[in-house]
């Protein structure tokens, strides 16, 4: 009788606690209604568990419920890449850690992703909030991930802070007493810059090895800190950390040590190219000289080259993947059915990276010419492609957004 009684009394409590349990489920999932945002928690594998918000299924444009939360949000990131190596080795030390082991080892994880949008061309920009949720014993159990559309935020964001370093620019230029000498020097600077850049984007460059181009970057640094250039500040204040981040560089070899030393030179160029823009800006309005244009004239027969180059190696691939030559001839069917064959094409990812990082150098000599449409252009198909998946994580999307219609662009462009 007593264990009978124990029984009934055990049942209720089970009961009680299993409809307090439904209740708290019920208005979690009410709230989650209610939020314009994509939250969901994950375990140490990755699996993303129940509850779910309603609004990741229009944010993902599929029902996410046990999928793995890090090829969800992080698919595109390639294999060997710093974001990548980051992410695995930050995700391994989030569990069974407690709350300060927790907020250093989530500095490794992306706060930000661009993923492909049908509705976006450029882009869904994600930002990615994460929230430890604890055991008993204090331990780090779950993951939950609050995930917001910021692609609009994100666009204003950038135009805000090009605007800003722009004026910034025109600030120093303008209280330049000898615009003359400036202009020419500046001129003289992108010149050697870009002669940098397209030694580093040479096939030969990915043997040179850490040293050697650490040796040349530091040799192009103090070129470019000459007189002229010395009152400057923001271009001074970028050499002082890009020879301050190349001196500490080590344990890179190879391709990776190439690909990082043109990241550097091509973001130097960039920034030297606004510089560029200010003086034209202001020649417009007769405020200054122009750029001149005539210290570019050994690059004017590469622009013509390296297009023909992009254009070949872009035949080539529609040709392997999509079965066609030309963009004009694509249909849903040979779009429907690359992902596939990219993934048995050993090169795939080796000419991504090729066509974008030529695509951006043909950017850079354009705009030296003062073809501002036509670089913007090919900027962005260089940009877009930066953001392509590795070939065994492509999608549809994916594809025509960062590289059938970009390159579309660039052939309305050459009509």
């Amino acid at each position: 009788k007593t264990i009978s009684e124990l029984n009934k009394g055990l049942e209720q409590k089970v009961n009680e606690r299993t409809e307090d349990l439904r209740q708290s489920l019920e208005a979690t999932e009410g709230m989650f209604s209610k939020i314009n945002k994509a939250i969901f928690t994950a375990n140490h594998q990755g699996t993303i568990l129940t509850p779910v918000s309603s609004f990741s299924k229009t944010i993902f444009e599929e029902d996410i419920l046990g999928k793995n939360a890090l090829k969800l949000l992080f698919f595109h990131l390639k294999e060997g890449s710093k974001e990548k190596d980051h992410l695995l080795c930050g995700w391994s030390f989030l569990f069974d850690g407690d709350e300060i082991h927790f907020e250093s080892a989530q500095d490794y994880l992306p706060k930000k992703v661009i993923q492909p949008d049908k509705k976006n061309t450029k882009g869904k920009v994600l930002e990615i909030n994460y929230v430890p949720l604890f055991s008993k014993d204090k331990k780090v159990e779950k993951i939950m991930f609050i995930v917001d559309d910021v692609t609009q935020i994100e666009q204003e964001y950038m135009q805000n802070r090009d605007s800003s370093v722009i004026l910034s620019i025109l600030k120093e230029v303008l209280a330049y007493k000898n615009k003359d000498i400036l202009s020419h020097q500046l001129a003289e600077s992108m010149r050697t810059s870009a002669y940098a850049l397209e030694e580093l984007l040479a096939a030969e460059a990915e043997n040179f090895g850490l040293e050697k181009i650490k040796s040349r970057l530091e040799n192009l640094f103090n070129r470019l800190k000459v007189k002229e250039l010395q009152g400057l500040y923001n271009f001074q204040s970028l050499i002082k950390l890009l020879k301050h981040e190349t001196t500490f560089k080590e344990n890179i070899e190879g391709k990776k040590a190439q690909v990082w030393s043109i990241e550097k030179v091509s973001f130097l160029l960039e920034y030297l190219m606004k510089y560029g823009d200010a003086f034209n800006f202001m020649s417009d309005h007769n405020l200054s000289p122009k750029i001149d244009n005539t210290l570019f004239a050994k690059f004017e027969n590469k622009v013509s080259e390296k297009k023909s180059d992009v254009d070949r190696v872009m035949v080539n691939l529609l040709e392997y993947v999509f079965l066609v030559r030309k963009t004009s001839l694509l249909n849903e069917e040979n779009i429907k059915n690359a992902p596939k064959k990219a993934r048995l094409y050993g090169e795939f990812d080796n000419i991504i990276f090729y066509l974008q990082i030529q695509s951006k150098f043909i950017s850079f000599l354009l705009k030296m010419f003062r073809k501002d449409k036509a670089a913007e252009i090919y900027m962005e198909f260089a940009t877009l492609l930066e953001h392509m998946p590795s070939k065994d994580k492509l999608t549809v999307p994916s594809l025509k957004n960062h590289l059938i219609t970009p390159y579309i662009n660039i052939e309305e462009l050459k009509e």
